[in-house]
């Protein structure tokens, strides 16, 4: 993620001189060479002089290969030695890096980042007392350069960040191409509000996208259920994003995002489920018991025997948030769990679904899930089956269906009782 140290927008004109790159004009660049360690590409960039926002601004505004570049950030002794290099030619000079200090960090060595967002894992500074913040305002980052510094090249000093070429400030910059086909980029902070929703009515998808490696946003899609992409061509490098969902049947619907950059890199899939509900759908009541198989119960996975449970579900006139009483009793464990607040209830089919929050033996907060089949309606298999699941802050405490997906159906059979979806 690029972070950004300046609020104010620094335009910069941009000319082609080469086929694959484009630099800023009255700049003298070479051609990027690439760094085999880690495959990106470095162009060195010098200049008549020119402050360190400036020369920000300048590496963002070029290009390499489609590839957009920022000030470059190091992270290891070989890029470090291999930037450098870059100036081998050199008698005395500094170029910027792309480090900097937020205001208010703790001076001189504290709070230094990449402007990448990158971890500040790696420093270099020269040995004379560097970082030292010399003037009171040296919170950015440049490197001494040249044979005629000795054990000085390659070290790092604070500048201050209006500083040009002169003793005082570089007269170059080192720009950083990320190779493109290396990130794929992100889907972050993907929500559904509001979730749990009534059927036909609208739900807001949302979410973060980043390109990580700067080529540039071109698309992004959502999936329910894994059916056909709907796709929006979108474009930048973090981009928030969002689109209005409407669901007809009541159901808890897995919906995912994904984006796709400019080089071609497709991110990871990023799912929630979306529940919808309707309040007229019916309502269910269970009571009974199951054989609770080994595994079941989390402090003691070698525990099995007779689990016993009742509960009702149903939404009354009008509500949105269903009421009922659930109780599940682990005799092995001395485990009794009491309802004590519904969230919301899913009816599709023989199958029905509610979340809510409760108690153990009278104490604590946890979080519960139910699932059960009628197994008389049709699709139901012809055989009731129930699971519950149980979790608190300290992880899982109970689930007969461990390690299942929440949206899978119940494999555990009555042992006795019944459970019953009923209509209205």
């Amino acid at each position: 993620m690029m972070v950004s140290r300046r609020t104010k927008d620094v335009v910069v004109a941009c000319v082609s001189v080469v086929a694959v790159f484009a630099v800023p004009l009255s700049l003298s660049a070479r051609e990027p060479v690439r760094n085999p360690s880690n495959g990106h590409y470095y162009l060195r960039v010098d200049t008549a002089g020119i402050n360190w926002s400036a020369a920000e601004a300048a590496a963002e505004a070029t290009t390499f290969q489609g590839i957009r570049g920022h000030l470059a950030t190091i992270t290891s002794a070989q890029e470090d030695q291999f930037v450098a290099s870059l100036f081998s030619d050199l008698a005395l000079g500094t170029t910027w890096l792309g480090g900097f200090q937020p205001p208010g960090s703790v001076e001189p060595a504290g709070g230094w980042h990449w402007i990448t967002g990158e971890p500040w894992n790696y420093s270099n500074w020269a040995p004379w007392g560097e970082p030292s913040n010399g003037d009171g305002r040296e919170d950015v980052l440049g490197m001494y350069l040249g044979f005629e510094w000795a054990e000085g090249h390659g070290k790092w000093n604070d500048f201050w960040a209006e500083a040009t070429g002169s003793w005082m400030g570089p007269f170059s910059y080192v720009v950083e191409f990320d190779t493109a086909g290396d990130q794929a980029p992100v889907v972050s902070n993907l929500t559904a509000s509001p979730n749990p929703q009534q059927v036909n009515a609208p739900v807001i998808l949302t979410a973060t996208l980043t390109d990580t490696d700067f080529t540039g946003l071109a698309s992004w899609q959502y999936t329910i259920e894994g059916g056909a992409p709907t796709v929006f061509n979108v474009s930048g490098t973090t981009v928030p994003v969002s689109a209005p969902l409407t669901f007809s049947m009541p159901g808890v619907y897995s919906t995912c995002g994904r984006a796709t950059d400019v080089a071609g890199n497709v991110s990871a899939e990023e799912c929630l489920y979306v529940v919808v509900f309707n309040p007229d759908g019916g309502f269910v009541t269970g009571g009974g018991w199951i054989m609770s198989p080994a595994g079941a119960y989390r402090e003691n996975p070698s525990l099995t025997g007779k689990a016993t449970f009742g509960f009702v579900s149903k939404y009354q006139k009008g509500a949105t948030v269903p009421g009922g009483d659930t109780q599940f009793q682990f005799h092995a464990a001395g485990m009794k769990f009491q309802s004590t607040a519904y969230e919301w209830l899913v009816i599709a089919g023989a199958r029905a679904q509610y979340k809510g929050s409760g108690t153990i033996n009278g104490a604590g907060t946890y979080q519960f899930l139910l699932t059960a089949i009628d197994g008389d309606l049709p699709g139901g298999g012809g055989t009731d089956r129930f699971r519950i699941k149980i979790w608190g802050a300290g992880g899982m405490v109970y689930d007969n269906q461990m390690g299942a997906d929440d949206q899978s159906d119940p494999t555990t059979g009555l042992g006795g009782g019944s459970i019953v979806i009923h209509r209205p």
